[in-house]
C-alpha cells in the first residue's frame, strides 16, 4: 500500500535465513490477491504480533496466538501468554495438535470489542474530513476555526471534555 512500504522485505530477510528452502513456506507477495480472510479460513491457527488482523481471525472463530500487546489483548479475544516461555510452549503446542481450538468467547469478546470500538470510540470526525485522492485516505477539508469551539458538535465537545476535564474520549450512547 502506498506509503507503508517496510524498511527491509520480507521476502529478503526470509531468503537470507533460508525460510524459503522449507516445505511449508509459502509467501504470498505485496502484490498477491489472496485474502487474508481466505488465509485464515485455510490455517490451523493464526499468528500475529499485535495486528488488527488478530482480532479479525478472533471474529472468524480462528484461534490467534499473540506475541504482543495489542489493543484487544486486555480482554478474552485472544491467546495471550504472559511470557517469551510461555509463548514459545502455547506455539510448539498449536503446532504439535492435529486441531487448535479457541474459547467460544473470544469470538463474544473480539464482537463486543470492535462494536465499542467502531460505534462508541469512534469519533465522528466527517464535517471536517474529505476523501483524499489516495483511496483509503483522508484529508482535512476548509472549515471556519469556530468550528472547533466547544459548542459547536457533540466530537469537539468530547475532546474538549477529555482534555480539560479527564472523560473518556467516548460519545455518549444514542441508544445503539
Amino acid at each position: 500500500r502506498a506509503g507503508k512500504s517496510s524498511r527491509e522485505s520480507v521476502l529478503s530477510w526470509s531468503e537470507e535465513r533460508g525460510i524459503p528452502d522449507q516445505p511449508n513456506f509459502y509467501l504470498i507477495s505485496p502484490e498477491g490477491t489472496l485474502s487474508s480472510y481466505e488465509l485464515i479460513r485455510r490455517a490451523k491457527f493464526t499468528l500475529v504480533y499485535n495486528s488488527s488482523i488478530g482480532l479479525e481471525a478472533s471474529l472468524l472463530g480462528s484461534p490467534v496466538l499473540c506475541a504482543g500487546r495489542a489493543r484487544y489483548t486486555q480482554y478474552p479475544t485472544v491467546f495471550y501468554p504472559e511470557t517469551q516461555a510461555a509463548y514459545q510452549q502455547t506455539l510448539e503446542k498449536f503446532l504439535e495438535e492435529e486441531r487448535v481450538e479457541a474459547p467460544p468467547e473470544f469470538q463474544e469478546y473480539a464482537r463486543k470489542f470492535l462494536y465499542y470500538q467502531l460505534y462508541r470510540a469512534s469519533l465522528p470526525f466527517d464535517e471536517f474530513l474529505v476523501e483524499h485522492p489516495t483511496p483509503g485516505y483522508v484529508q482535512l477539508k476548509s472549515f471556519s476555526w469556530r468550528k472547533l469551539l466547544p459548542g459547536s458538535s457533540s466530537t469537539i465537545d468530547c475532546v474538549v471534555e477529555g482534555i480539560l476535564k479527564g472523560k473518556e474520549f467516548v460519545l455518549e450512547s444514542d441508544g445503539l
